[in-house]
């Protein structure tokens, strides 16, 4: 078949990037890169979007290529091995080839920071599942309303599935408003001390979900990390997208300066923090 005159071993597919105000005249093309240390791998469509909200983080969701024909037993294991044997027989790597996506970040659009670990996997084997084209994430994120009632907006993605065995379908995904990363410590505990950011409002906000046990704390310490009297939260617990950190001094009174965030957490996730 054609497929067994491609020789796709050692071919990277890559995101390339090219810039323009009018869809004519394009300039900046070349490819994207990323951190030193991430090992390269290949990427298909990208979907890489303005995170908006405030920011100014790009971020994508690309689809990882895997030819898994050197560990082909797992799939004697898994259900229709019987028509991937077929496959293989007429077009190679189409059976053996495996995609699921993840997930990177950047502040330029050029640079991104790309985290190896899946975004999204095939999931649970079933018929429909673990076949090559399976977890391309659709282009773009939906804020979207909550089914409970009283519950924040979240954000809503799509991606394919069912691809080679059926017409494809999309499935819809939710996720916490800023809840792709969070810092987290298990229930013995840990702390975080952030980087010197500006103080640009009179109040703290928290992003954050603890177990009914767990929770965190948060004081304020100067650019050398020592505690600043008066900012140091109670104990909060719960799971909450905007919890206002409350301190014994006004946030006010260091508008303006650099602070660094000491956060105590205990089986709590930390996914964002914001001055407003």
């Amino acid at each position: 078949s054609w497929a067994d005159d491609i020789d796709c071993t050692n071919d990277i597919r890559d995101v390339r990037l090219a810039r323009s105000t009018d869809f004519k005249h394009w300039v900046t093309h070349g490819r994207i890169s990323f951190f030193e240390g991430q090992e390269d791998t290949s990427l298909y469509t990208n979907q890489i979007v303005s995170y908006g909200r405030g920011t100014d983080t790009y971020i994508g969701f690309p689809t990882r290529y895997t030819d898994r024909s050197a560990d082909d037993r797992n799939f004697e294991h898994m259900p229709l091995a019987d028509r991937r044997r077929t496959v293989r027989e007429k077009y190679g790597r189409e059976a053996t080839a495996l995609t699921d996506a993840l997930i990177m970040t950047s502040t330029d659009g050029v640079t991104f920071n790309r985290r190896d670990e899946s975004f999204l996997r095939p999931g649970i084997e079933h018929r429909n599942n673990w076949w090559y084209g399976g977890c391309y994430i659709a282009h773009g994120l939906i804020e979207t309303e909550a089914e409970e009632y009283g519950a924040p907006n979240e954000i809503s993605f799509f991606a394919g599935e069912g691809v080679r065995i059926k017409s494809v379908a999309f499935r819809r995904y939710t996720i916490r408003l800023d809840g792709f990363f969070s810092y987290y410590a298990p229930s013995k505990g840990g702390t975080l001390i952030t980087k010197p950011i500006l103080v640009e409002g009179d109040e703290l906000f928290v992003n954050f979900s603890s177990s009914a046990r767990g929770g965190m704390t948060v004081a304020l310490c100067d650019e050398d990390g020592e505690p600043i009297n008066g900012y140091e939260s109670y104990l909060m617990f719960g799971d909450s997208l905007e919890r206002p950190v409350e301190f014994s001094e006004s946030l006010s009174a260091l508008y303006g300066k650099r602070v660094c965030l000491k956060v105590t957490l205990s089986d709590t996730h930390l996914y964002s923090f914001c001055f407003k």
